[in-house]
């Protein structure tokens, strides 16, 4: 493959402008450069006859990659300096052509339209603190009106740039960061397939002449950008991180955010994944199928430098990665709490109560306990990292388990679980205590009866939550991980290919999806896609196709007795299921199935 790969780039020659040391020189205008391939083709058989006979022990067997000096601008320029091609994430087909000066003017040309327009780019660094360790571009192009059609005629991208070499191939990584896209994003550099288009990120490579590979650390950790899916395996490079901490945009919620710097680890390897890889932590494992990945992940390597473990690593924004979350600040004074440093009005919320008397914070929820009277509190279950209030609670003695909604409470004489059914009854006055077992089995009761003086006391076995996969969706609906989804599937079985949620309990995780009316319907139907690529048919509804994690929601009506629709639902790999339009119990109150 070496020899083929030298072969090759003897033939272009000088057209791509490579050296032993990257790429120099002006890159080759689009008008000239015709008549200039002939002539360096001429010149390259003359000079390949004389290399043959003059080969010394001066020249290196082997060529590695190029050491750049990241913090000098004119150095980026000069490496990238050539003809560069833009290919689709997706499918890897090659869509557009760039070229770039050594004094920053360059040109982008549409294979589809055969139109060119030109402008200007520079490499440099980030010199603002909140991008620490991020290597900047800017460019801006002329000509998208009379080229494109476009309503603009000149149009700006910036963002970050990553620079990967491997033998054979360079590699140009560019993503805007902003606050929306521009007309170079989302029109002029889009990918046919479109899927990253919204992504705001695009992929240039280019042949070189390296012939040396290394291969990833051995019995390591680290992360790591996948860059290329090739026949020979994936094609990785390692990056060291530039952690720091920082809080979401609009919610102030607080985590050790992190942007990735490539400049110590140019050279990107050829590793393989191991058949017994541990790769649950990948949310979306399809990401690794596509021709140019261009995703960072969490790696763990054996002893032969093959990966045996992965993990995603979240997008949060402005090019930002979260690492984790960490813990939040909280307080509270008589109505208002505070979360980061941020002060909230529980009414702004719709949260009842005329005073906040205590705060907990439970993973990513900060319970608020707000009293009402002398018999009710509210327990508000708030999301932190959204800023929203997921559930209210009405009522005293409030407990929960390991999750949230495995919660019970009581209300004067009954107890009830977290969707408000009573689940027993003391012969009592009012209940003043609730706690679990200490093997978490049974709910032990404190009660008092007419005279509240003595404290009675009563134990029951602990009643499951008979709708907890529609919770577990619900949180993997607001934080969409890889931890959080397969909590969720823990649930399904291994040959399920969508769940359906009949009238569920009101939800911001869901209630924002707009149903289509089948008939005329009268009961809420959700329906989650457990498969990328699903087509979903109901009644005379258009088709539906829905990826894995993903909503459609039909107004239907639940008949009583015979069903009058079927949902029907198709993977793009020939699996089908259906579900007869029908109720999912009447005693247990289960809203859920799995098909």
């Amino acid at each position: 493959m070496k020899k083929r790969l030298i072969t090759v780039l003897l033939t272009l020659g000088c057209s791509f402008c490579i050296g032993l040391a990257g790429c120099a020189g002006n890159a080759p205008d689009p008008d000239t450069r015709e008549e200039q391939v002939e002539e360096d083709r001429d010149t390259d058989k003359d000079e390949d006859d004389e290399m043959d006979e003059n080969e010394d022990e001066d020249r290196p067997s082997e060529i590695a990659v190029t050491h750049l000096d990241y913090s000098s601008s004119d150095s980026i320029l000069e490496f990238l300096t050539g003809e560069w091609t833009f290919v689709d994430p997706s499918s890897g087909i090659e869509y557009a052509r760039f070229w770039i000066r050594d004094d920053g003017v360059c040109k982008f040309g549409d294979f589809e339209t055969a139109q060119m327009c030109s402008g200007t780019i520079l490499f440099d660094e980030y010199l603002d603190d909140n991008f620490p360790g991020v290597h900047r571009y800017e460019i801006s192009l002329d000509g998208l009106e009379e080229a494109f059609g476009y309503s603009e005629d000149t149009s700006t991208s910036s963002g970050r740039f990553m620079i990967a070499q491997a033998a054979g191939k360079d590699y140009l990584y560019l993503e805007e960061i902003g606050n929306g896209g521009s007309t170079l994003a989302y029109d002029v550099f889009a990918a046919p397939s479109g899927d990253d288009d919204f992504m705001m990120k695009w992929i240039l490579v280019r042949n070189n002449n390296v012939t040396h590979e290394e291969h990833l650390q051995k019995n390591a950790n680290f992360y790591a950008r996948v860059i290329e899916n090739t026949d020979e395996g994936l094609l990785v490079q390692r990056l060291d991180d530039v952690s720091f901490v920082t809080y979401q945009e609009y919610t102030n919620f607080k985590f050790l955010a992190a942007y990735f710097d490539e400049s110590n680890n140019q050279q990107a390897c050829l590793c393989s994944i191991n058949e017994d890889a541990d790769i649950s932590g990948v949310l979306d494992l399809s990401e690794l199928d596509k021709a140019y990945p261009s995703t960072v992940y969490k790696i763990y390597t054996d002893s032969e430098g093959n990966i045996e473990e992965m993990h995603d690593v979240e997008d949060a924004y402005y090019g930002r990665y979260e690492i984790n979350s960490l813990e939040q600040e909280v307080s509270f004074e008589f109505n208002t709490f505070t979360i980061n440093g941020w002060e909230l009005d529980p009414a702004d919320y719709g949260i009842d109560g005329n005073a906040i008397l205590d705060l907990e914070v439970f993973g990513e929820d900060l319970i608020i306990t707000s009293h009402l009277n002398p018999h009710m509190d509210v327990y508000t279950v708030f999301d932190m990292r959204n800023a929203w209030p997921e559930h209210e609670i009405y009522g005293a003695n409030f407990i929960h388990g390991d999750k949230v909604w495995d919660s019970f409470y009581s209300y004067m004489d009954t107890v009830y679980d977290y969707e408000d059914h009573p689940i027993y009854t003391v012969d009592g006055t009012e209940i003043c205590g609730l706690s679990f077992s200490e093997d978490g089995t049974q709910i032990t009761i404190e009660y008092w009866k007419d005279d509240y003086i003595e404290i009675y006391e009563e134990t029951i076995d602990r009643p499951e939550c008979v709708n907890a996969p529609h919770y577990a969706y619900a949180d993997y609906a607001r934080h969409r991980t890889a931890e959080n989804w397969n909590e969720f599937m823990s649930y399904a079985p291994d040959d399920a290919l969508f769940m359906v949620m009949v009238n569920p309990h009101s939800d911001d995780a869901w209630d924002f999806n707009l149903p289509m009316n089948v008939g005329e319907g009268s009961d809420n139907v959700y329906v989650v896609s457990l498969q990328n690529g699903t087509e979903f048919t109901i009644g005379d509804t258009k088709p539906e196709i829905r990826d894995k994690g993903e909503i459609v929601s039909y107004w239907v009506t639940v008949p009583e007795g015979a069903p009058m629709y079927t949902l029907h639902a198709e993977t793009p790999d020939g699996r089908s299921a259906e579900w007869d339009v029908t109720w999912i119990s009447g005693k247990d109150d289960t809203r859920w199935i799995y098909k």
